[in-house]
């Protein structure tokens, strides 16, 4: 019912428009390449999210990466094989893709036969600089969507492995995994860490400011925004490899194997410590 309604409510919008620009290419993208397709307006998609991926590791609480999806045949049920045929004819309708670093784009143009002419590479932007974090503060940060695909069990483990009592670990934000992480967490009996209710933008950066660094472990991530005003605050930050940020961000940050939690630990580890944490601030100037 809601595609129903949305595709009248963009149709009649379109018909004053010269283009349609849609955010994802499922939700919005279908109901966008219908109208598009009948009223013969040019149809542009921005390529981040990756609904299929997401909603296959959701239910099979696998530890598969985003390359790895669609590098390796996965077993699809039948709404999931119908979502993978719409987003095929979706993307082949449209005028022009856009993705934010040739990791995804090289990703989807291989497994979906995208003529790479079809394609465009816009970076994400990066907010201007903002007020230094504190110094000394003993606070570790992460933020976002609380689903299995960001990986926070493993995070979670790992900080109490390498927690000597005088660290915090504060995840903030909400999701579906939020009840089985306070589960995991009082199961395990971990101290230090802290689940926040979901905080506005401007909230999350005085955040940022008040923490030491910031960990982003999730099994992909395509151009998180979150990394973007870690950034903008000068956070030092982990975060996962799986990810197009890589391209932009190399000398910057510490990038990991989501799927290996010693790399993790040592990356922690290395953040824990004063002059480490000075000297990622150093290289972050030059962004």
């Amino acid at each position: 019912l809601r595609h129903i309604l949305y595709f009248f409510a963009l149709f009649w919008r379109a018909l004053r428009s010269d283009l349609i620009f849609a955010l994802d290419y499922t939700s919005v993208g279908l109901p966008a390449a219908v109208v598009s397709l009948l009223l013969r307006r040019p149809l542009v998609i921005r390529m981040e999210g990756d609904f299929l991926w997401e909603s296959f590791v959701q239910r099979t609480r696998k530890d598969i990466t985003l390359s790895q999806f669609y590098r390796i045949p996965q077993l699809l049920t039948r709404k999931e094989r119908l979502v993978r045929k719409i987003s095929v004819w979706v993307m082949h309708r449209a005028s022009r893709l856009v993705f934010s670093s040739e990791w995804r784009r090289k990703m989807i143009c291989d497994a979906y036969r995208i003529p790479a002419e079809s394609s465009t590479i816009l970076r994400n932007v990066f907010p201007p600089p903002t007020i230094n974090n504190i110094e000394n503060s003993r606070t570790i940060l992460w933020a976002g969507r609380m689903i299995y695909l960001k990986n926070l069990y493993h995070l979670i483990s790992v900080f109490a492995e390498v927690n000597d009592g005088s660290w915090e670990l504060h995840l903030v934000g909400d999701g579906p995994e939020r009840k089985r992480l306070e589960e995991f967490i009082k199961k395990e009996n971990i101290r230090g860490v802290r689940l926040l209710s979901p905080m506005s933008k401007e909230n999350i950066l005085k955040k940022m400011r008040e923490s030491a660094f910031f960990v982003l472990p999730s099994l992909s991530d395509v151009g998180p925004d979150v990394i973007a005003d870690a950034v903008a605050t000068r956070l030092p930050f982990i975060m996962t490899k799986e990810s197009g940020s890589v391209e932009y961000l190399k000398d910057i940050g510490f990038f990991i194997n989501p799927l290996d939690e010693e790399e993790l630990k040592e990356r922690m580890m290395r953040l824990m410590n004063e002059d480490e944490r000075r000297k990622a601030k150093e290289r972050m100037e030059h962004v």
